[in-house]
């Protein structure tokens, strides 16, 4: 239940402070979406990439245009 709380008080404190209304009928189902991001981001976290290794993907933008590493578009 601390936990909840905890999360509550910081949805509110960050909403707040970005001007972002968030609903109190939205409330939990944003706490959900929050609690399921941070569980894919443990997971990827775990990954065994190196600190240093950059390879960036590919860009795709609406007008069509894919911007490519070291694209300078």
């Amino acid at each position: 239940m601390k936990t909840e709380e905890t999360q509550l008080q910081h949805l509110l404190a960050l909403s707040t402070e970005m001007g972002l209304e968030i609903k109190e009928e939205w409330t939990a189902g944003v706490l959900t979406h929050l609690q399921n991001a941070k569980r894919m981001a443990d997971i990827l976290y775990q990954a065994p990439i190196a600190n240093n290794d950059l390879a960036l993907a590919n860009v795709f933008r609406p007008d069509g245009l894919v911007v490519s590493e070291g694209s300078k578009k």
